[in-house]
Order: C-alpha cells, then sequence, then structure tokens
C-alpha cells in the first residue's frame, strides 16, 4: 500500500511554486495602510440629537411670523363664550350652592329635633329608667333580665308572639320545626327499626335544615326590632334544631364514624371561615352553627 501511494503522488505534487497565480499580489498593500490607519484612529465624538424632533446639528429656522399663524376655528360653544353662559353660570351656581346648604341646614335642625323630642318626650318616666337600667348593667345574665323588662314595658311581646314577618319564611320555619320535633320524639321513644327510619329521618332534617341564614331566620332585621330575641317562632325553631343536633351528637342513636360524618357534613355544609379581599373591603362569615338569644351566640 505504501509503495503505490509513493508512485501515484511523487514531490512535485506538493510544489505551491506549481500552481495558477503564484506569483500574482490579490492584496493591495495601500488598502492594508488605510485599514491600519482606521484601527489606529481617536475616538470620535458620539452623536447625540438635540430632541426628538430635531436631527443632529441641523439648525431650524423659526419662523419670524409667528403672530400671523392662524388660530384654530372653534365655536362659541367650545371656549364657553356665549351669552347664555356668562349670564346664567352665577345664578347657577348660587342656586347649587344654595340647595346644598340649605340640606346641611335641615339635617342639622332634624337631629336637633329628634335628640330633643328623645330627651323630652321618648325616654321620660319609666322607660327612661329602665333604659339606664339597662345600660348600666355589667354582666350578660343582669343585661338579660333587664333587657325582658324593657321590652315588656315597650310592649315587644306581642311583636314576638305575631309569626309574619317580611324578612323570613315563617310557613317553612314553621313547617320544618314541626317536622324536626316529631322526627327527635319519634327516635328518642322508639326501637329498634323503627328508631334507625326516625333517626336516619331527623339526620336528613337536620342536614337539610343547618345553613347559613336558613329561611332567614338569620336576619339582622329579625334582631333590630326588640332589645333580646326574635320572634317566637323563629327562637323556636333554632332551640329544636339545636336539640336535634345534641341527640344526634352525643347519644348512642348513631355509630362513632356515623357521627363523625354528620359532623363533618354539617361544617361544610354550613360553611368556612372566609377572608375576601376586594378593594379594602373585608367580609368573614361565621364558621360553626350556633342558636341565638339576642345578642348571644352559643355555639353548638
Amino acid at each position: 500500500m505504501q509503495s503505490g501511494s509513493e508512485n501515484e503522488f511523487s514531490l512535485d505534487a506538493f510544489d505551491p511554486s506549481l500552481l495558477p497565480d503564484f506569483d500574482r499580489e490579490f492584496i493591495n498593500r495601500a488598502d492594508v495602510e488605510e485599514f491600519a490607519k482606521a484601527l489606529n484612529a481617536p475616538e470620535s465624538e458620539p452623536l447625540v440629537a438635540l430632541n426628538d424632533w430635531r436631527p443632529i446639528r441641523q439648525r431650524i429656522r423659526r419662523s419670524r411670523n409667528r403672530s400671523r399663524r392662524k388660530e384654530p376655528i372653534r365655536s362659541k360653544d367650545e371656549v364657553r363664550e356665549g351669552f347664555v353662559y356668562n349670564v346664567l353660570k352665577w345664578p347657577f351656581l348660587f342656586i347649587v350652592l344654595g340647595w346644598i346648604l340649605a340640606l346641611c341646614v335641615s339635617y342639622v335642625f332634624t337631629r336637633l329635633y329628634i335628640w330633643a323630642y328623645e330627651r323630652s318626650v321618648t325616654w321620660r318616666g319609666r322607660r327612661q329608667t329602665l333604659r339606664r337600667n339597662l345600660q348600666s348593667k355589667t354582666s350578660f345574665a343582669e343585661w338579660r333580665t333587664a333587657a325582658d323588662a324593657l321590652d315588656d314595658h315597650l310592649g315587644n311581646g306581642k311583636w314576638k308572639a305575631i309569626d309574619e314577618y317580611a324578612y323570613y319564611d315563617h310557613a317553612t320555619v314553621r313547617r320544618v320545626k314541626d317536622q324536626l320535633r316529631a322526627a327527635r320524639l319519634q327516635a328518642q321513644q322508639l326501637n329498634g327499626d323503627s328508631a334507625t327510619a326516625a333517626t336516619d329521618r331527623l339526620k336528613s332534617l337536620v342536614e337539610a335544615s343547618l345553613k347559613s341564614n336558613a329561611f332567614g331566620v338569620e336576619n339582622p332585621r329579625m334582631y333590630s326590632e326588640t332589645y333580646r330575641g326574635t320572634k317566637n317562632l323563629a327562637q323556636a325553631f333554632i332551640e329544636e334544631l339545636h336539640a336535634a343536633i345534641d341527640l344526634l351528637l352525643n347519644h348512642s342513636l348513631l355509630k362513632r364514624s356515623d357521627k363523625y360524618t354528620l359532623a363533618k357534613h354539617l361544617h361544610r355544609n354550613f360553611g368556612r371561615t372566609a377572608l375576601c379581599l376586594s378593594g379594602g373591603s373585608v367580609v368573614f362569615r361565621a364558621t360553626l352553627p350556633y342558636r341565638t338569644s339576642g345578642t348571644r351566640f352559643d355555639p353548638i
């Protein structure tokens, strides 16, 4: 193999002088010198525009007759120089300011009238005595007794005894309360399969009734008419629901696993804590079922 290669390529084949144009100079010496001068030249001044509207180092001649420039054509309405505007702008301004001042004065006199009427007519005699007694209490037990006395004096018991009210569904509350009571009594009294069926029915009623503001019984208007308590029907419904939950969770009607499942379902059904921030507003939601009596909230 080696002898064959040596015979095929002779030494003349590797002689560069035999290449075409070997003696020809392709690079111009003058061009190389100019390129070297450009590399060694000092740094030039950076080009900076005077502003976004003027080119670099170019003088812009300003017009000598600037006053001759035509003004944009505008109507009288755009610049508010009409005759009607000049005549009516001040009367309208005084009318608006006078109306605002009249509203402020009327509001102040209204508040003063209400304050004077309450001091001289409304809160007098025994009513004022009971109110001061209520405000002086330092414990809830004493406050509850004083609030009941004030409600009795004002006749709020009549309002509590009337079931109808626009801010809750009294018909549904009455029906569900009766169903809860009947199912609870059956679950307590019956034995065997009958007791199991009554317990399952009571459990279904509790799961369907225990919701946030169920049937409107948690509406704030329900607790703003009296000093303590609300409608007797709504209070009886809450207490009956509390008794049903107590029977299911604290007695042997259900297995331990079933009690845990029921409590978990009720917790999810009623709701969980939520902190919602939207535009700076904060909204809280209650987390536990409760029964209310006036201003007290008793966790179940």
